[in-house]
């Protein structure tokens, strides 16, 4: 049996009107509202399908710390921005109860972390003499951490920090690797220039169907974003590099060079494509 959990009257009755048509009889689903998260939190954990939905976008969400947001990249739940086609909900209830939808735990993993801790790798990478938004970064370090003094005085400080609330992957899955597909955004994804995309490594990612992919950035998680919507790629989540020092991963595709990249992100590869 399908419930709709919704706290508009008229909009609960009209999607339970339009499910009733579409799903089957012995249909097993919980539509929910995003802002209803703790109405159907227990059968979450039960193992219920859920299908949330709202108006935010699943970025926003994400960065928010919306509590649902962790779910979304579990095996039995998914999320939907409205307006989206009910269909679509109806394709991705099918998907989990046949248990075809990859479970992505490592987005699982950094939405539960929060992107506060991110925010000392951000500006670790902003932070630069003569780099484009240093200033900006130099502010947001005072205003969020209390740090300053000029650029190398500041950076020091962050390193500090960055040595307790970086790496927290380290922290949880140890030395296990981590499954997956990892793929930089900028000079890799997207030229440098931020003007075009990489169809071939693009449609290189859209034909993995066993492995999750998670798209991450040394840099500004949010401005990233935008520029993935901008060139319409809506389809992945980003996360930090910074969250994953001193870790391994299955998969990765950037445009440094491998010894680089691990240096400066203390990253190990079990693969390591240069784009």
């Amino acid at each position: 049996m399908f419930r709709v959990v919704e706290n508009n009257e008229p909009t609960r009755l009209s999607l339970e009107k339009v499910m009733d048509f579409l799903l089957p009889e012995d249909a097993n689903v919980v539509f929910a509202n995003v802002d209803n998260f703790n109405d159907v939190k227990s059968e979450l954990e039960a193992g219920t399908p859920v299908i949330f939905y709202g108006f935010d976008s699943e970025a926003s969400l994400r960065l928010n710390g919306n509590p649902s947001a962790p779910w979304f990249y579990s095996k039995n739940a998914a999320y939907f921005q409205l307006p989206s086609l009910l269909p679509d909900m109806i394709v991705m209830y099918d998907k989990i109860i046949k248990g075809k939808k990859i479970e992505n735990k490592v987005v699982i993993l950094v939405v539960r972390f929060g992107y506060k801790q991110n925010l000392v790798g951000r500006l670790l990478h902003d932070i630069w003499p003569g780099k484009y938004g240093c200033e900006e970064g130099l502010k947001l370090a005072e205003k969020e951490f209390g740090i300053k003094g000029d650029i190398d005085q500041v950076r020091k400080q962050l390193e500090k920090l960055r040595g307790k609330d970086i790496g927290y992957a380290k922290e949880v899955v140890g030395n296990e690797m981590i499954h997956g597909v990892f793929c930089d955004v900028e000079g890799t994804l997207i030229s440098a220039d931020r003007t075009k995309v990489n169809s071939d490594l693009l449609a290189t990612l859209e034909k993995e169907e066993k492995n999750p992919v998670t798209l991450w950035t040394g840099g500004d998680i949010k401005e990233i974003e935008k520029l993935l919507i901008s060139h319409g790629i809506k389809r992945y989540p980003v996360v930090s590099k910074d969250v994953f020092r001193g870790c391994k991963v299955e998969i990765v595709y950037d445009d440094l060079q491998k010894k680089e990249f691990e240096k400066q992100y203390v990253i190990k590869a079990k693969k390591y494509i240069k784009v």
